[in-house]
């Protein structure tokens, strides 16, 4: 599992450009580990925290293309959905 949370680690060093507060970090490090290091990379999510001027007609904003990650195949999981949900709230925490 160390290993697993390395790699997750290394997904925000080689991806996220742009200063995080911790519980921001630990949040993405849960959501990279959760959906994988390549879907992270090539995420909506990493395109909005590094581009405040990012805009996806799809995912309109950050927290749209977060709760996308709640599918499995094209079906809504609950179980995910919740996933995200606590990481998301993690995420918006003030520190």
């Amino acid at each position: 599992m160390t290993t697993d949370i390395s790699i997750a680690e290394h997904a925000l060093q080689d991806n996220i450009r742009v200063y995080l507060s911790q519980n921001q970090y630990d949040a993405l490090v849960i959501f990279a580990y959760n959906i994988g290091e390549a879907n992270f990379a090539k995420s909506t999510v990493v395109k909005y925290i590094n581009n405040p001027n990012f805009y996806s007609s799809k995912y309109p904003d950050l927290k749209s293309a977060w709760y996308a990650w709640n599918k499995i195949n094209g079906q809504e999981n609950a179980g995910l959905t919740n996933r995200r949900q606590t990481e998301w709230n993690l995420f918006t925490e003030k520190p």
